[in-house]
């Protein structure tokens, strides 16, 4: 139980931070490691990341999906809906519903093995971001979307115009 007070008083102290700087920082992190992660990622696996059935689509298609609905499905999925219904059979656990989100997250991101390892660390800052929101009280939902809409746009523009 040690942990679990550890990681409670953790998101308490987070609680301090005004809500902006917050979606700043896991925007920041998220971009960071988004650039950085297929550079390592290459050093780890020969398997290039891919986005499969994503091929073939006009780019305006390709950023809606990227940037609003999958944005919008996942963090329905694998935020609200894991992380509230683990709190409703474990009311007292912060960590428990982070890691369990933060891993169906990265299973979910299954382009190969080494893929999902890597998924882990955005898994987590988008399920910690959702509890920390929660525990301010604000709409958690909306703030984790519009950090996970940001960062996929970013990577979208990444991919699409920069990297080619």
């Amino acid at each position: 139980m040690r942990e679990s007070s550890l990681f409670n008083a953790f998101i308490h102290n987070l609680k301090r931070y005004q809500t902006w700087l917050i979606i700043v920082v896991a925007v920041i992190v998220s971009i960071f490691y988004n650039v950085i992660s297929p550079i390592v990622f290459s050093l780890f696996s020969e398997t290039e990341i891919k986005t499969e059935g994503l091929e073939g689509l006009t780019p305006e298609l390709t950023f809606i999906i990227v940037a609003v609905l999958g944005p919008i499905v996942e963090t329905f999925l694998f935020q609200f809906l894991v992380i509230e219904i683990i709190k409703i059979f474990f009311k007292n656990s912060q960590f428990l519903p982070l890691a369990i989100s933060a891993g169906l997250f990265a299973y979910a991101h299954s382009y190969s093995d080494v893929y999902i390892v890597f998924a882990l660390i955005p898994g987590f800052i988008l399920a910690l971001s959702y509890i920390l929101f929660k525990a301010k009280g604000n709409n958690a939902f909306f703030f984790v979307f519009v950090i996970h809409a940001l960062v996929n746009t970013f990577s979208f523009i990444f991919n699409h115009y920069i990297q080619n």
